[in-house]
């Protein structure tokens, strides 16, 4: 359901039952009015699930800013290798994000950031690169191979 979706579970949970306090003080407000007592007590408890409901919306807004944020940063790294700010923000951005519930496209988005992160920058070219393992020096074989045959005793 697109309503939770980025959501954790405790915050869906968060979301549903500050709904359902609310209709529930609708229906108690509309109790008292029909019996003609005041409602004023009444309206404080009203900010309880605002909270409830609100707290999750905020929580599904930073997470679409931050989806936003990988996307840019994956823009400004894929057209210069060579930035390390750049790196280091998309790496902590991709941590904020892994933490959530993912849809497949934000998972593809998680995921091409990371490859793009893995790949050395471009700047250092196979030519300066100094090999890790020495290539070994090898004497040509001289002189004759004989095969062996194997043997039929036991």
């Amino acid at each position: 359901m697109k309503l939770f979706e980025g959501l954790l579970g405790y915050e869906a949970l968060l979301m549903a039952l500050g709904a359902l306090l609310f209709i529930v003080l609708v229906g108690i407000m509309l109790f008292y009015v029909v019996k003609e007592r005041p409602i004023k007590p009444l309206l404080a408890f009203f900010a309880l699930p605002v909270l409830m409901i609100g707290f999750p919306g905020i929580e599904k807004v930073k997470f679409g800013d931050s989806v936003e944020l990988v996307t840019k940063s994956l823009e400004v790294l894929e057209a210069n290798p060579d930035d390390t700010e750049a790196r280091a923000a998309l790496q902590s951005e991709i941590q904020a994000i892994e933490g959530r519930v993912l849809t497949a496209q934000t998972k593809r988005l998680v995921l091409e950031a990371k490859a793009v992160l893995q790949k050395p920058s471009e700047s250092k070219t196979p030519g300066t690169l100094k090999p890790a393992v020495t290539p070994l020096k090898v004497k040509p074989l001289t002189g004759t191979l004989t095969p062996v045959r194997p043997s039929t005793q036991p």
